[in-house]
């Protein structure tokens, strides 16, 4: 977007203040205008000041209820999200264990000394 422009104005009187206030955010030569008071540097450090001590409030507010909600899910000892890691951990190691005991060579042999004949003892010959 081009930069439009930028006029002020200075009204004579409040009474031709008030008419121009109410032109405010209104179309004039088919261009929005916006049609407010200057401030002063001091009046602008009040607004700034004033919006960041908001700012702050709504800060605190919500670290307030989200502190509030914490405890009091781990009073119901309630942890959603643990379980549901533990859960899906546990289904893994038992996915990977399964797949292990597969792996696993079954023998009938007797001198077979594969790991899970490994405590028979050797029958000699």
């Amino acid at each position: 977007k081009q930069f439009r422009g930028v006029a002020f104005v200075d009204c004579a009187d409040a009474a031709s203040f008030e008419i121009a206030k109410k032109m405010h955010k209104t179309t004039l030569m088919d261009r929005r205008i916006n049609v407010r008071p200057t401030r002063t540097k001091d009046e602008l450090a009040s607004i700034v000041k004033g919006t960041q001590e908001k700012v702050r409030q709504k800060i605190r507010r919500y670290l307030d209820e989200r502190e509030a909600k914490e405890s009091e899910e781990k009073e119901k000892g309630d942890r959603p999200d643990k379980s549901k890691k533990r859960k899906g951990r546990d289904e893994q190691v038992n996915k990977n264990n399964s797949q292990e005991d597969k792996k696993k060579p079954i023998s009938n042999d007797e001198n077979d000394t594969s790991e899970h004949d490994s405590k028979k003892k050797k029958k000699p010959k």
